[in-house]
């Protein structure tokens, strides 16, 4: 059996008996086999740039693919895919103001709460209006002037107490 020393290969296909194969540098047309021994010992993996130690492969796969490797070293490692970020949990924005109104020392305005949750504030306005409704905190609504109809602007707290 001839023995001889390819400077380097790269790891090509992985095959399903858990061996790979490879393809010779700097040419990439001759092929070589690396047994799944000789490929967990290395811990080389897909697209790896590796050191091998290559025999002639026995007929009759020696047409299509001429070599197996008798060694391997990982020398240049495929730098690893980052992984794939985690799905965020969708919060719901609702539990998120009640939260907010909870952690506050006393009342919070409509406009804060727009600028602290990034919600524009006519739908703030809308989703406190909703909460007090269902019972979820309370209000108190300021009037610039006594003969004012509509509140100047709401004040939203989880109890009245936060109101003194």
């Amino acid at each position: 059996m001839k023995i001889e020393t390819k400077d380097q290969i790269v790891i090509t296909g992985m095959a399903k008996n858990g061996g790979a194969f490879g393809l010779v540098l700097p040419d990439l047309e001759e092929s070589c086999y690396i047994g799944q021994r000789i490929l967990e010992q290395s811990g080389a993996k897909l697209l790896d740039k590796c050191d091998a130690v290559l025999t002639n492969n026995r007929h009759p796969h020696n047409h299509t693919i001429p070599y197996v490797a008798a060694y391997v070293r990982v020398i240049e490692a495929e730098p690893e895919a980052a992984p794939a970020p985690e799905p965020t949990p969708e919060v719901d924005p609702y539990e998120l103001a009640l939260g907010h109104i909870r952690e506050a020392e006393s009342y919070v305005l409509t406009h804060e709460m727009s600028e602290l949750l990034e919600i524009p504030s006519r739908k703030m306005g809308a989703m406190l209006e909703k909460m007090f409704m269902q019972n979820k905190i309370v209000r108190a609504q300021v009037q610039a002037s006594a003969g004012q109809g509509k509140a100047s602007f709401s004040m939203w707290a989880d109890s009245p107490e936060k109101f003194r």
